[in-house]
C-alpha cells in the first residue's frame, strides 16, 4: 500500500460465540439484506463471527491510551456517528467501567477511517457526537427485558427511547450475547447510487456489538455496513454484503464468496490487517480511478457523516516546526498534502516526515528554501485553488479561502465568514497597497497570483 500503518491488533484467542441472530449456525452468514425502494427499512447484515483477525476485547486491548478525535462544530448538530450501551434492567450496569475503552476504541475507528483516506490522498474522519473536549460522548440506554434478544426489538426500543434521528449513525454496545455484529436497519436498503441523495447518507442505522465481539475492529465493520459497504456488484463481493480480498475489515469467508475466486485472496499481503478497504476499489476511495466501480457507484468516503477536511479556520496562522503539535499542524499538513505532497499521517504532529513534505512544497512553488511553514508558506498554501473575481457583497468558500490567505498575509485577524464586507474590502486594499499592487479592494487576477505565490 506504500504507506506505514500504525494499527495494532491484540493477539489474544477467541472464544466461541453464540449462533447469530435469526439462527445461522456460528461461522456461516445469514441471508444477505434486501434491497428495496427508497425508505425501505431492511435487516442488517449479520456477521455470526468471530472472525480470527479481530481481536476480542480484554484488559490488554484496553491499555492503550486513546488518541484524539476530530472536532466538529458543538459536537451535537448535523449528521453524526453517536455511541450507546444498552442494557436490561436486571443487567449489572458496566458503562462506568467501560467508557473510557469504548472512547479509545472510537479513536481507533477513526484512526483506520483516517488512513484509509490518506491512502487515496484524501482525508476523512468520523463526526461523532462529541462534549466540549472533542471527546465522544457514550449514553447509557436501559431498554426492556428481553429487547436485546433481538436486532428489531433492540433498535424499536432504542427508538422508543429517543434515538431515532435521521441524521445518526448509532453505534450501540450491548450486554447481550444474542450475536456478535449486526449492522443496517435502516433506509440504505442497497442503494448503490452514486451522489448524495444515496439513502445511506440518512438514518437512522445502528451498528451493534454484542459482548463476545467488543473490540473496535469489529466496530468498524459494523459502522461501515451502516455507512454503505459492501455492496452488491463492487469488485470483490460476496453475496452476503462483504468481500473476499483478506486484509480488509470487511472481507471474510462469509459463506457467499463467488467461484471464482472460491476462497479469500490476499490481494494487499503486505498490509496489516483490518485496514478500510484493500486497493480502494470496493467500498472507500477519496480518490476513485476513473471509470471504476466506485466512481460511479456508492463510495462510503462521500458519506455525509465523514468530515471531509480537518479545522482551517484560525485567528492567527502561527509559525510551524519540527515538534509542534496541534490542530494549525494538522491543517498545514492537510494543505500540503492536497498540494500533491507526502507530509505523512495528518495527525497534527510536525515530524520529519512533514519537513520533508513542506520544503518539497516550498521548492515546487518558488518559496524560500526551509523546512518551516512561515507567514509566507501559509498564505500560497490557504490562498490555492481557483481564482474568481471577488469583491464588496461576494459570498460562499471562495471568500473564506480569501479571508483566510488575507489573515496569514497580513498577520492580523480578518473575520472568515464568507461575507465579503466592509473589513474583509479593508484588508483586501491593505493588502494590495503592502505588496504594490492596484488598490481598488477587488481580488482579481493579479491579487490572487500575489497571494498564490506567498507574497
Amino acid at each position: 500500500m506504500g504507506r506505514h500503518r500504525k494499527l495494532a491488533v491484540v493477539a489474544a484467542s477467541v472464544a466461541t460465540v453464540v449462533a447469530a441472530l435469526g439462527g445461522a449456525p456460528a461461522g456461516h452468514a445469514a441471508a444477505p439484506p434486501a434491497t428495496g425502494p427508497a425508505g425501505d427499512v431492511t435487516e442488517p447484515v449479520r456477521d455470526p463471527g468471530p472472525v480470527t483477525k479481530w481481536a476480542p476485547d480484554t484488559p490488554a486491548s484496553r491499555a492503550a491510551a486513546a488518541a484524539a478525535t476530530a472536532c466538529d462544530g458543538d459536537g451535537t448538530s448535523g449528521k453524526r456517528v453517536q455511541i450507546l450501551y444498552a442494557r436490561e434492567p436486571q443487567q449489572a450496569d458496566r458503562l462506568g467501567e467501560y467508557r473510557a475503552t469504548f472512547q479509545q476504541w472510537a479513536s481507533q475507528v477513526d484512526e483506520a477511517i483516517r488512513l484509509g483516506a490518506e491512502d487515496t490522498g484524501g482525508y476523512r474522519r468520523i463526526r461523532y457526537v462529541h462534549d466540549a473536549s472533542c471527546v465522544p460522548t457514550v449514553t447509557g440506554v436501559v431498554v426492556p427485558t428481553g429487547a436485546l434478544a433481538d436486532f428489531n426489538t433492540t433498535f424499536t426500543a432504542l427508538k422508543n427511547a429517543g434515538y431515532n434521528r435521521t441524521d445518526r449513525k448509532y453505534v450501540l454496545y450491548a450486554e447481550t450475547t444474542a450475536w456478535c455484529g449486526l449492522g443496517g436497519g435502516g433506509p440504505g436498503a442497497g442503494d448503490d447510487r452514486p451522489g448524495a441523495e444515496n439513502r445511506y447518507n440518512s438514518g437512522p442505522d445502528l451498528a451493534t456489538v454484542g459482548t463476545g465481539c467488543w473490540g473496535w475492529a469489529p466496530t468498524l465493520h459494523e459502522l461501515l455496513h451502516t455507512l454503505g459497504a459492501v455492496l452488491r456488484g463492487a469488485p470483490h463481493a460476496t453475496s452476503n454484503g462483504h468481500c473476499w480480498d483478506d486484509e480488509d475489515v470487511m472481507c471474510y469467508d462469509d459463506g457467499g464468496i463467488p467461484n471464482p475466486p472460491g476462497d479469500l485472496v490476499k490481494s494487499c499481503p503486505t498490509a496489516p490487517e483490518n485496514q478500510v478497504d484493500c486497493n480502494h476499489d470496493d467500498y472507500f476511495s477519496t480518490r476513485p480511478t476513473a471509470g471504476s466501480w466506485l466512481a460511479s457507484h456508492w463510495n462510503v468516503a462521500n458519506s455525509q457523516f465523514l468530515i471531509t477536511a480537518p479545522r482551517l479556520d484560525f485567528t492567527a496562522y502561527p509559525a510551524l516546526a519540527t515538534g509542534a503539535t496541534g490542530p494549525a499542524v494538522e491543517a498545514a499538513e492537510y494543505l500540503v498534502q492536497q498540494a500533491g505532497q507526502r507530509p505523512g499521517p495528518v495527525d497534527g504532529v510536525y515530524d520529519a516526515a512533514t519537513a520533508s513534505a513542506v520544503t518539497a512544497y516550498r521548492q515546487a512553488r518558488g518559496l524560500p528554501a526551509g523546512d518551516t511553514v512561515d507567514r509566507r508558506v501559509w498564505t500560497a498554501l490557504l490562498a490555492a485553488g481557483s481564482t474568481p473575481t471577488l469583491q464588496r457583497n461576494s459570498t460562499g468558500t471562495n471568500v473564506r479561502r480569501l479571508q483566510r490567505a488575507l489573515t496569514a498575509a497580513l498577520g492580523r485577524t480578518v473575520a472568515i465568514d464568507g461575507i465579503f464586507g466592509p473589513d474583509t474590502e479593508r484588508a483586501v486594499r491593505d493588502y494590495q497597497s503592502s505588496r504594490g499592487l492596484d488598490v481598488d479592494g477587488i481580488v482579481g487576477r493579479n491579487t490572487w497570483a500575489a497571494l498564490q505565490a506567498g507574497r
